[in-house]
């Protein structure tokens, strides 16, 4: 409980348990104050509250106006509660290690001078042990604008933070602690360095951290020859190492072919990927050929468009020409063979539906014969001797 006190221009000495708070140097810390009012303070009073430091008998911090506070504290020693409320709170930032002392915190009801003590602390100031915490994202895309976070855990406003790359000077800033850069693909393995500068303190503390860039392919070289055999190379850069597939009219490349034409040849290093591909014997036709470099952050092609020579062209004419000359007689033998079968059968159904009318109209009646009518024959002795030498 809070003791009362009189006001006698100086505070008086009072037997207080004394609270004890370790902080580093550059640092900032919070204070925690509370204290109490008699229950007949006069509504229309009005709190004034002081934090001394007690070594020196200096004030450092107060809510009272035109108050006179040490230049060692001014702007970094200040009240955070509400006095109203019975709250003190000190809020100290950059601490310095002049600033390891007691201090104690007493209220008054200005005119009155009554004056209530509130708390009694020991500040001690070390030496800054803590590093900066470089916060990066967990995929570095190069090419990408990117955002690094460089901070240090216990302090109350933010420090400018320098950048440093060794390979890369453009990647250096010191107007934030939250800079925004751009890496490169030769970015990835450099080492950045983060380092946070306490003015007052006149104390340095860096970090470092190694940069895993990864970058989508890209093409540095290709080139094509057209001579006996037709080879091809391309060349491709990414992290992680693209992979490398030619594709030769829109068909893949089978790298693994039994009878290894095309043949593809292929060389990794880190992050380079190479690879060339050789046609035996010169192309026939335009032909498209295309290698491509390709890896989990993207994809990258070149085209080659094959084109034979004149040579070429003349004989792949005649032989089409051939071909078909070849092919068209094939197909008009086949089609007259066809139309030669048809009509015979179309003959063979006509005669078979119309043979029977034939026959019956050219079929004639033979005539009946005759017969004579059948005569009684009589015995000769009934023949009359008229007709008896008949």
């Amino acid at each position: 409980m809070a003791l009362p006190l009189l006001w006698l221009g100086l505070l008086s000495q009072v037997l207080m348990e004394i609270k004890k708070i370790p902080v580093e140097e550059g640092l900032c810390t919070t204070i925690p104050c509370a204290f109490e009012f008699p229950k007949e303070l006069p509504s229309n009073s009005m709190i004034m509250g002081y934090w001394l430091n007690k070594n020196v008998s200096s004030l450092v911090a107060t809510n009272k106006p035109n108050a006179t506070v040490g230049d060692n504290t001014k702007d970094r020693f200040s009240m955070t509660g509400n006095l109203d409320e019975e709250d003190c709170t000190l809020l100290i930032h950059d601490i310095l290690k002049g600033n390891s002392a007691t201090y104690l915190f007493y209220a008054d009801l200005g005119e009155q001078k009554s004056a209530f003590l509130g708390e009694n602390i020991k500040l001690f100031v070390s030496d800054l042990t803590q590093k900066p915490e470089l916060h990066i994202p967990e995929i570095l895309l190069a090419e990408k604008p990117v955002t690094l976070n460089c901070t240090l855990k216990g302090t109350c406003k933010e420090i400018k933070a320098l950048f440093r790359s060794r390979k890369n000077p453009a990647v250096s800033s010191s107007s934030s602690s939250v800079p925004h850069f751009i890496l490169r693909p030769e970015d990835h393995g450099n080492t950045l360095g983060c380092h946070l500068n306490f003015s007052l303190a006149n104390v340095t503390r860096s970090s470092l951290v190694k940069l895993q860039v990864v970058s989508p392919p890209r093409l540095f070289n290709s080139s094509c020859s057209l001579e006996k055999t037709v080879l091809c190379s391309c060349s491709f850069h990414g992290i992680p190492t693209p992979s490398v597939q030619w594709w030769m009219g829109g068909v893949p490349v089978d790298v693994n072919s039994m009878d290894n034409i095309p043949r593809v040849t292929s060389s990794t290093r880190v992050p380079w990927a190479n690879s060339t591909i050789n046609l035996i014997g010169e192309p026939e036709i335009v032909m498209r050929l295309r290698c491509e470099g390709k890896n989990q952050y993207g994809i990258h092609t070149s085209s080659f468009f094959l084109i034979p020579n004149k040579k070429s062209v003349s004989s792949m004419f005649v032989k089409g020409l051939i071909q078909g000359i070849v092919y068209g007689a094939i197909a008009f033998s086949l089609l007259f063979f066809c139309l030669v079968l048809l009509l015979m059968k179309m003959l063979n159904w006509w005669e078979e539906h119309q043979s029977p009318k034939t026959k019956e109209g050219l079929t004639l009646k033979k005539p009946e014969l005759l017969e004579e009518p059948e005569v009684p024959s009589m015995p000769e002795a009934d023949i009359p001797p008229d007709r008896a030498g008949v």
